[in-house]
């Protein structure tokens, strides 16, 4: 009786054992099962829970992690896929279908040499396998893409390795290396907007990938937002104190930050020099970025303009325009630097131009009708020189140069008939100037552009005003002796 009692014992142990495993193997088929219908009505999320659950009870069944890894491949969940799919390949490795899955798997992550062995195993045991064939011809045409794209990269032709990059990113979605690499050249290529759809996709799966930052923080500085770009390098260096890109970046752009702020508070002083000084510094540190450098190069040209450097203003104000056409201040800076220069053909242009851009703009159509004007004023005759005087003369200096000509151009002192006839018209010209500049009130009219000569030119046709003919100007002069 007491050698009975343990063996009653462990018989019931052994009993209350296989009752537990055939629980556990009920419940988990049950759980199996509420999966897949869960999977039939699209609830994938409770059919990841019941397969997960169904898995913790019965961890050898290679099948439910199968099903369970479709599920995150249909969510878009490719490691947590891929690590199901290596666990039923460890319980199986003849289970070709995951290992088809597992393949094309490899390749979306951007492993396409793992994929390749995955896909070869497959053809060893079945060698007319579909799918194998297909899936091996996918990594064929993913390494060709990739490889030319490199290529063309290396000759530094980024932009054109862009095309070759979007058909090697439908074949490998998931690959952070391949995205940043097309992000790389878009950034060459000014597509900034898809570097920043690039960087994004990948610092949601690696929020502290430092590559992605870098590439982040230059398209949105050429985007001119240059706070955005700074606070992207600011975060790579949180992680990594010593990177290289981000900090040399950071740097960069807080020196052109202080030189160009300092370049703007000197030339608001008045201090045209130093402010050049600044402007050029800004413009080493970042001479072609469109959204920065035409302000620095338009700066730089009101610095020449203020000091009379006509010829380097021009330069630098065409750089502008140069660079982004729609450079409204580049247009009026040129403009001014050409009225200084008294070419008003061209500062009509550019004040034109300006004002096709910003046609209410005050200033402009200002400085557009002052070049007409002088324009005009140009193409009259100049009354100060043909009296041999300068726009500041004074009324003495006037009168004493008219009465200096008059005698000398006099035509009663000319005997050849020729220079007779050439007299009168040269007479008629100093009489003219006389006249206009020699009453304060005419003289202002003049200096102020207004057309003055339109009715005194009449009133000389109606005949010379000299000799008797008639006219609006008569003189009289007493060649014997003294004026």
């Amino acid at each position: 009786m007491v050698h009975k009692r343990p063996a009653s014992i462990l018989c019931m142990f052994l009993v209350a054992l296989c009752g537990v495993c055939l629980s556990e193997n009920s419940s988990a088929e049950t759980l199996v099962s509420q999966g897949d219908e869960f999977l039939k009505s699209g609830q994938y999320d409770k059919a990841l829970n019941s397969f997960g659950d169904a898995i913790s009870l019965d961890p050898d069944n290679y099948n439910t992690y199968y099903k369970r890894a479709g599920i995150y491949l249909l969510k878009g969940k490719y490691l947590p896929a891929l690590s199901d799919l290596n666990k039923i390949l460890e319980m199986n490795p003849t289970f070709n279908q995951a290992r088809l899955r597992r393949g094309k798997t490899l390749l979306t992550l951007g492993r396409p040499d793992d994929a390749k062995l995955d896909y070869e195993l497959v053809l060893k045991s079945k060698p007319n396998d579909i799918m194998a064939t297909n899936g091996l011809e996918s990594v064929k045409k993913y390494l060709g893409l990739v490889s030319s794209a490199n290529n063309l990269i290396q000759q530094n032709r980024a932009p054109e390795a862009v095309p070759f990059l979007n058909e090697a990113l439908d074949l490998a979605s998931e690959s952070k290396s391949l995205r940043l690499l097309r992000a790389e050249a878009s950034l060459n290529a000014q597509d900034y907007n898809r570097v920043l759809e690039d960087t994004m996709t990948v610092l949601k799966q690696q929020s502290g990938n430092l590559q992605a930052l870098y590439l982040r923080g230059r398209a949105f500085y050429f985007l001119g937002e240059r706070e955005a770009a700074i606070k992207h390098y600011s975060q790579a260096l949180k992680y990594d104190p010593e990177d290289t890109l981000s900090k040399a970046e950071f740097k960069r752009l807080s020196k052109l930050d202080k030189a160009s702020n300092q370049a703007a508070t000197l030339f608001g002083q008045g201090q045209f020099s130093e402010a050049l000084a600044e402007y050029e510094t800004a413009i080493e540190l970042e001479p072609n970025n469109i959204q920065v450098s035409p302000n620095l190069y338009v700066g730089k040209c009101k610095c020449h303009l203020k000091l009379r450097q006509n010829n380097e203003a021009i330069a630098a104000c065409s750089k502008a325009i140069e660079m982004d056409g729609n450079q409204v201040d580049a247009f009026i800076a040129r403009a001014e630097v050409y009225m200084q220069l008294d070419d008003f053909d061209k500062a009509i242009f550019d004040y034109q131009k300006a004002r096709e851009k910003q046609p209410q703009n005050h200033a402009i159509n200002q400085g557009l009708a002052e070049a007409q004007k002088r324009q005009k004023m140009a193409k009259r005759k100049d009354h100060y020189k043909i009296l041999g005087l300068t726009k500041d003369a004074s009324p003495q200096e006037i009168r004493k140069s008219y009465r200096k000509l008059a005698l000398e151009w006099h035509p009663d002192r000319q005997e050849d008939p020729e220079k007779k006839d050439m007299a009168k018209e040269r007479y008629v010209e100093i009489a003219t100037a006389y006249e206009i500049l020699s009453d304060e009130e005419s003289r202002g009219r003049y200096d102020r552009g207004e057309d003055l000569e339109q009715p005194m030119q009449q009133g000389f046709q109606q005949g010379f005003p000299f000799g008797g003919g008639g006219g609006p100007f008569h003189f009289t002069f007493n060649f014997g002796g003294g004026g």
